[in-house]
């Protein structure tokens, strides 16, 4: 999944948060894309390897329209 910047996103143990920038960092000797997600409830910078985001859980918020699809399914009464 790509991110790009200005996206909203969830990261596990973290919560909601925004990438607000995306950029090429050398680390330990090895050069990598990291985005960098400000966690919006307490205001804690994040960053995350680009090729390890999914793997880290991290995902984008769904959309109002979206979560009323998932809010019907999850109401409607199984059938056995």
């Amino acid at each position: 999944m790509e991110f790009e910047i200005g996206d909203n996103v969830v990261y596990p143990h973290h919560g909601a948060g925004k990438v607000i920038r995306k950029e090429l960092k050398e680390i330990l000797g090895e050069r990598r894309e990291y985005l960098t997600i400000k966690i919006l409830h307490n205001d804690m910078t994040v960053m995350v390897p680009t090729e390890n985001a999914a793997l880290a859980g991290l995902r984008r918020v769904i959309d109002e329209e979206t979560v009323q699809k998932v809010l019907g399914v999850l109401q409607d009464e199984c059938s056995e």
